[in-house]
């Protein structure tokens, strides 16, 4: 799809002048986190297979465990199932096991004393401390890249913020195992790699539980270097897929109200010879207005970034009612069009097939284009089916046209 040569990208390249290309950064942060966990010991994400496995299809042993649970004191959940495709769901799965892992213990004991061999195999990697201390590195560590995933399916406009919160993800990361004088450089410019620039092994962050863990120096040592390795990983990850060093979307961060009104960004001219097929007008024009909005007083509150660019698009000249900052705003709301992620897109996906299901297997294109344009219009502003309002206009297109066949099958 992305490849360099002859792949659906390269094609579009050639096809399409200035074409800006960009991966889902959702399914990305998924690809960083995956390679970066193939550092740790296979079995950590086999045994919460086999234990999910081991009640998944008997509702038997489901309301055996219930009796454990209420002794161990713990709530009443079921255990979760790790997603192949979705593997930022671990977290979940990683947390779950850690709250039920002293319940998980003594049920197995009870099933391993009835000459069960897969209890005994999982007694076995409950019983090994190891174990338990990765599931706790994971889930220090996988809540990292949750929170920029999740940051990254918003429906409003996010490519103003990728640089930073990428960037602010990779310098928490260096921030548990290099050592503090290094990080005040740009982050692009550290060799994370490099030994010399690494803290102490014993003044490393991995977890609270891995940093006061009772176990042998030498067993413990072993899980503090494989954690190690994950963090590397990670940021090769990471920058492999985001490069930091100029980068567009540190060009992009123009567009945060709160850099526009920090007036530290001067000319936003490199910008536009980067997005050429979004200028409105000329560069110089652009560049102009912006100029101005960075001397003009902006008293006004705003609910994001879209209503803030939608503000400034409406102050008029004081000699006439045009608007003072025409080129600009259009120019913006051109830049506000560039995806972040392909989670938008994929929740429509999902609407469809909820709606255009077998027994409405003859629902056309502009019906389901309909029905998905209402569900957003009364969704927004939290409003309801029994409150939202209902004008005269609208009435009045409640005719037999709406029924037609050629329309609405």
């Amino acid at each position: 799809m992305v490849g360099v040569n002859n792949s659906v990208v390269s094609r579009l390249r050639e096809n399409i002048p200035g074409i800006f290309i960009m991966k889902c950064i959702c399914h990305s942060f998924h690809l960083c986190a995956s390679y970066a966990c193939h550092k740790l010991p296979e079995e950590v994400e086999q045994f919460a297979r086999e234990v999910y496995n081991y009640f998944s299809n008997s509702p038997k042993r489901v309301e055996e465990y219930k009796e454990f649970q209420e002794f161990a004191n713990v709530s009443i959940s079921k255990i979760l199932h790790p997603s192949q495709t979705r593997w930022l769901s671990l977290e979940c799965v990683v947390k779950r096991l850690l709250n039920q892992y002293e319940a998980l213990r003594l049920y197995f004991v009870d099933q391993a004393s009835l000459k069960i061999s897969q209890a005994n195999i999982i007694l076995e990697k409950l019983n090994t401390p190891e174990n338990k201390l990765y599931l706790s590195f994971l889930s220090h560590v996988l809540p990292i890249f949750n929170s920029l995933n999740k940051l990254m399916q918003s429906e409003s406009p996010k490519i103003h913020v990728i640089y930073k919160e990428v960037a602010r993800t990779v310098k928490t990361i260096l921030d548990y195992y290099i050592k503090d004088e290094y990080l005040n450089a740009n982050i692009e410019n550290i060799d994370f790699k490099d030994p010399r620039l690494f803290l102490n092994l014993n003044d490393m962050y991995f977890s609270a539980h891995i940093n006061s863990a009772d176990l042998e120096k030498n067993r413990l040592d072993m899980v503090k270097l494989r954690c190690l390795d994950f963090y590397i990983e990670s940021v090769e990850q990471i920058l492999s897929r985001f490069p930091l060093k100029n980068s567009v979307f540190q060009k992009l961060e123009f567009l945060d109200p709160e850099v526009v009104k920090s007036r530290k960004i001067r000319s936003i001219s490199n910008v536009s010879m980067l997005f050429q097929n979004l200028i409105p007008a000329d560069m110089q024009v652009i560049d102009n207005e912006w100029l101005l909005l960075r001397n003009y007083e902006i008293n006004f509150t705003w609910k994001g970034i879209c209503d803030f660019w939608g503000k400034i698009a409406k102050i008029k000249c004081v000699e006439n009612t045009e608007s003072r900052f025409p080129n600009l705003s259009n120019f913006v709301f051109n830049l506000l069009t560039l995806p972040h992620s392909s989670a938008n897109v994929e929740r429509v996906f999902s609407q469809i097939n909820l709606n255009k299901t077998k027994q409405r297997n003859r629902l056309k294109t502009p019906m389901i284009a309909a029905i998905l344009h209402t569900k957003s219009l009364v969704g927004r502003e939290n409003r309801i089916c029994s409150n939202f309002p209902i004008g005269k206009d609208l009435l009045k297109k409640l005719n037999k046209q709406i029924y037609d066949s050629d329309e609405s099958e």
